[in-house]
């Protein structure tokens, strides 16, 4: 089976708020407010605050919290079953978009960071654009 590109990869998983012509900045109601997304090549597992949300996430799978989180803080962990985990501790807060990303290193040692955005729109004539490079073998990249 044929792995996608580096750049498909990258491509796929970066985060990218949306542009719009209005002044409104309220988080979009299909954008959930806490998500985890696997940036590995394995499966894992993901937990939200010891409860498991999904096993099997694959490569670019987006997997949302539950919708009833309370704001605060929350622990995320991604699990590779009899492998490791990582944990990364998520801030659950209104206005606020929060992803939790699990990467590996070119050793393989898997690790997970947060990227929050508030997820507003852009006023009008202006746009905004959030990229997460997430190949760890490819060059770095100019976003213009």
């Amino acid at each position: 089976m044929k792995r996608p590109s580096r750049l498909l990869t990258f491509l796929c998983l970066a985060v990218l708020a949306a542009c719009g012509d209005d002044d409104e900045t309220a988080v979009p109601a299909d954008l959930p407010a806490l998500r985890a997304v696997n940036a590995t090549r394995e499966t894992l597992d993901v937990l939200f605050d010891g409860t498991l949300l999904k096993s099997g996430v694959a490569m670019g799978e987006v997997v949302p919290a539950p919708t009833a989180a309370a704001s605060g803080p929350h622990v995320v962990r991604f699990r590779r079953p009899g492998i490791d985990s990582a944990d990364v501790t998520i801030t659950v807060a209104a206005g606020v978009v929060a992803s939790a990303i699990a990467r590996s290193t070119i050793e393989g040692t898997l690790f997970a960071f947060e990227l929050s955005d508030t997820g507003s729109t852009p006023v009008a004539g202006r746009s905004k654009l959030q990229v997460v490079h997430l190949a760890e073998s490819a060059p770095a990249l100019d976003v213009w």
